[in-house]
């Protein structure tokens, strides 16, 4: 809902006064495949959506004192996003002749109290992610740009609303169009596709692109309606943002064979190395791909609470490698170790090239090399267990070679929470491990 309704603040901003709405920015939103899908392993989508259009409203609005509150929570979406927020700090500065303080305040206090948590609690500046796809890959980033783009047909979108804005500027003039702020919309769109593009994207469709895209088509707003003013009709806009709905809604990402809203038994694939998030939504091992069926599948509170009378997290726990998200949360009373590293401080720094975005195949052996030391151990994780492990003969070569790299490691994942010694720990943040 804030969305929408920030979707339609911008569209009224960015347009001429009194001319008949079209707001096809809203309308081509409100029914895209990629913005009503849920995405499994990525469920931050509706966040990223909402930041785009609180970042496009306070740079359309400069003096919207709302913005201030808001954008300060950018970098906890996304880490990505502190490069809008830093861009909008500016821009504030620049249109409003004051620097907004209160907003650079509040994003001081938010962003350093994570950051501190994150010190005290894991010994750590960044998430284990960054460490993952701390990769270039440039190549599988523009094709992760193309699978965006091409499906739905954002190329010639973005192509035509450029003619429009250029036209409109040449022969309407520039005053009152926002220029200035549309363009600074796109800088920063700019930044954001260059990094997705560098990391290689992601392996889910359209995911690592929500931000830009959104950004990008919600400050074209209001270039219709200075076209409709003149029609001298009030059922030109009318068609209008229905003809752009009902095109949005017929696109489909090249990853399904068939509309899902029409066909529940869609047949997703990979392209180019990228999955749609329907291959989870189907997959075998998953919950009922329908909707209204799958709430008794995933509901374990009984099992929950008898875990928790048994002992619960305090009970020596049965360990094993896995890499299907759902099958971890159903297995709450398991040790897991995430095959993918996405979850695994070891795993992420192994020197190892990607099969596909974040997904390396290389990693499950090490993962059962992991599994099979824990469940030697036969107690919670502590430093000194993979020396341990190397000294009883327990330990994978690629463990013995890596030794030192792992006893710092573990004094990072098992710390004893004092802050000191784990700000020391967190600022060494170049360790690799060489999978030999």
């Amino acid at each position: 809902m804030l969305f929408w309704l920030l979707a339609v603040r911008i569209n009224r901003d960015l347009a001429p006064a009194g001319a008949p709405v079209v707001n096809l920015p809203l309308a081509f939103l409100s029914l895209n495949y990629a913005v009503l899908c849920y995405f499994t392993s990525g469920t931050d989508l509706q966040l990223v959506l909402l930041s785009a259009s609180v970042f496009v409203a306070g740079v359309v609005g400069p003096t919207w004192r709302v913005a201030g509150f808001l954008l300060p929570f950018l970098p906890l979406v996304r880490p990505e996003l502190a490069v809008a927020l830093l861009g909008w700090l500016v821009w504030n500065r620049w249109k409003t002749g004051s620097f907004p303080w209160l907003a650079l305040s509040l994003t001081l206090l938010v962003n350093s109290s994570w950051l501190l948590f994150r010190i005290f609690y894991y010994a750590e500046l960044f998430p284990i992610t960054f460490y993952l796809e701390k990769i270039v890959d440039v190549r599988q980033g523009l094709l992760y740009f193309h699978d965006t783009f091409a499906p739905y047909h954002l190329y010639e979108l973005m192509a035509l609303g450029g003619i429009v804005l250029a036209l409109v500027a040449r022969f309407g003039g520039v005053r009152s169009l926002s220029l200035g702020a549309r363009v600074f919309v796109a800088l920063v769109v700019v930044a954001q596709l260059l990094y997705t593009v560098k990391i290689g994207g992601d392996g889910r469709h359209f995911r690592y692109l929500a931000f830009p895209v959104t950004a990008s088509l919600l400050a074209l707003g209001g270039l219709a309606e200075r076209w409709t003013e003149r029609a001298g009709s009030r059922w030109v806009p009318v068609t209008a943002g229905l003809a752009t709905a009902a095109l949005s809604f017929a696109f489909v990402p090249r990853q399904l064979d068939r509309h899902p809203a029409f066909a529940l038994d869609t047949r997703p694939r990979f392209v180019d190395k990228i999955a749609d998030a329907a291959h989870h939504r189907t997959h075998r091992s998953m919950v009922s791909p329908l909707p209204w069926g799958s709430g008794a599948e995933i509901e374990i509170r009984t099992f929950l609470t008898e875990w928790r009378g048994s002992g619960g997290p305090d009970a020596s726990l049965p360990v094993r490698p896995g890499g299907i998200c759902y099958r971890h949360y159903v297995a709450f009373d398991t040790r897991v170790v995430h095959s993918y590293g996405l979850t695994d401080g070891v795993l992420a720094r192994v020197d190892m090239p990607s099969d596909r975005p974040a997904h390396k195949e290389g990693l499950k052996p090490m993962a059962r090399d992991i599994a099979r030391v824990l469940r030697w151990w036969g107690r919670p994780p502590q430093p000194g267990m993979y020396a341990a492990a190397v000294s009883a003969g327990i330990a994978a070569p690629w463990m013995a070679r890596n030794l030192e790299t792992l006893q710092l490691l573990e004094r990072k994942l098992y710390n004893r929470h004092d802050f000191v010694e784990n700000l020391g720990l967190a600022l060494r943040v170049r360790e690799r491990i060489d999978p030999g």
